[in-house]
């Protein structure tokens, strides 16, 4: 009997659940043996700490649009309540799809430490206990598929500095330590590289768009001729959630100007994503910063990338010197496009949220605010965020940045990127993470 393991949204879990079920019904099975046994050989991943993100729906519409394997599993009202409620007892809660997976699933698990903790402590009551830490809910924390993302020419660069060979990688080996040791020049020489091509990259796409919209592209190019290929390079792409807050960097918009219009110093900022069509909070902020890209004060030094896909995501993630995250801690399940800039010598710039609680080690990178969700209000919450990040920025990030040698080195920053290199692949990474499950869950799933 092969175990059954559910990367999908709670709805698709919940259903494949009940198919199961109704399977094991259908071949005999009595209904209370045949739930234990799915439950036994299940695995389920929770994805979401935003309460909106766990899809809930009146108990007849469940009856009627899950009428088949509901049937085939002879369930009546009462068990559907008996799984698919927090609180079975209550007769108006509507059904939680999360709730019938977790009640059919023994292995639980969250994406990243600190969602694990947040998913334990949001459904206590499902479970039935008043203490968070009896909830069964572990975690696994995400990684990214290195080969699959890094850059042919980071790639070449360390296994000929480093001696790092990403076809050699299995769950427990650690192989990015040597990034520390390699030469100066020739990481400088491969980060200037890839940051020169980003921005090639992002003027053309700008041009596109502009033909796109039926604008004049020469006067496009005019403006994005400012984008400079050695300007300390900020990138923001993801999803366009309102918890990931992607204006957040505007708040002080004349603070921010200082800041880029800063001609010994420039700074750049490239955005990039899409909301959900149903949205509406998420498109807005993409709307917003389109049009301050607009915004004379930003024009040429803030850009927008429409039209987000892989191309762009391994264009930016490869290319930025800082990756720059602001989701509203703890909304963050885990996240994990920052763990690809570090494998090209780029650096986060990261609210203490999803991966990043676990990837920071106050060197190798930077942790905006604090781990401390202490505003009442987001409106204070996110004017303290803003200004650490404006803080940081002002005297650590681009000061870092500019400080260079006699050849034209930032000594501290290449340091600092570095260690990032060193630290962040070796863990946050798929071989590991596909090994945690394995170990923690899918082995205990398949001998019970």
């Amino acid at each position: 009997e092969p175990i059954t393991v559910f990367h999908l949204n709670e709805g698709h879990a919940a259903f494949c659940h009940l198919e199961r079920l109704a399977g094991l019904v259908e071949d005999g099975v009595e209904l209370r043996a045949a739930e234990e046994q799915v439950a036994n050989s299940s695995v389920f991943t929770t994805h979401t700490p935003v309460p909106a993100g766990h899809d809930r729906y009146g108990l007849k519409d469940v009856q009627r649009y899950l009428a088949d394997p509901i049937g085939r599993a002879g369930l009546e009202e009462h068990d559907l309540r008996r799984l698919g409620l927090e609180h079975p007892e209550d007769k108006k809660e509507p059904v939680c799809m999360t709730v019938l997976a977790f009640r059919l699933a023994k292995g639980v698990n969250g994406v990243a430490e600190l969602h694990g903790q947040v998913s334990r402590e949001m459904w206590a009551e499902a479970y039935g206990v008043t203490e968070p830490k009896n909830v069964p809910i572990t975690h696994v924390t995400n990684g990214v598929h290195s080969d699959t993302w890094i850059d042919p020419v980071a790639k070449a660069f360390w296994r000929k500095h480093a001696g790092i060979r990403l076809d050699k990688l299995d769950p427990v080996k650690e192989i990015w330590g040597p990034a520390e040791k390699v030469d100066r020049q020739a990481f400088w020489a491969m980060r200037r590289q890839l940051r020169s091509r980003l921005i090639q990259f992002t003027r053309e796409r700008l041009v596109l768009q502009a033909e796109r919209r039926g604008e004049d592209p020469s006067v496009v190019l005019e403006q994005t001729e400012r984008l400079d290929p050695d300007a300390l390079t900020l990138g923001f792409a993801r999803r366009f959630a309102t918890y990931k807050r992607a204006p957040l960097i505007f708040t002080d918009k004349d603070r921010l100007a200082k800041l880029i219009a800063n001609a010994d110093r420039p700074v750049q900022l490239i955005f990039a994503g899409k909301a959900h069509p149903r949205d509406t909070g998420g498109q807005a902020f993409a709307q917003k910063i389109h049009k301050l890209s607009r915004d004379k004060r930003f024009a040429g030094r803030v850009v927008l990338l429409e039209e987000y896909d892989m191309e762009i995501g391994r264009t930016l993630t490869s290319g930025v010197d800082v990756w720059l995250n602001t989701p509203l801690r703890p909304h963050e399940a885990s996240g994990t496009s920052g763990m690809k800039p570090p494998m090209h010598g780029g650096l986060n710039c990261s609210i203490l949220d999803g991966w990043w609680c676990e990837g920071y080690d106050g060197v190798n990178g930077w942790a905006i605010g604090d781990e401390e969700e202490q505003y009442t209000s987001q409106r204070q919450q996110d004017l303290a965020d803003v200004n650490s990040l404006y803080e940081l920025l002002e005297t650590e990030i681009v000061p870092e940045f500019y400080a260079t040698n006699r050849q034209g080195l930032p000594l501290q920053w290449i340091k600092r990127a570095l260690r990032s290199a060193a630290t962040v692949p070796d863990y946050f990474n798929t071989h590991r993470m596909v090994g945690e499950y394995v170990d923690w869950l899918y082995k205990p799933g398949h001998s019970s």
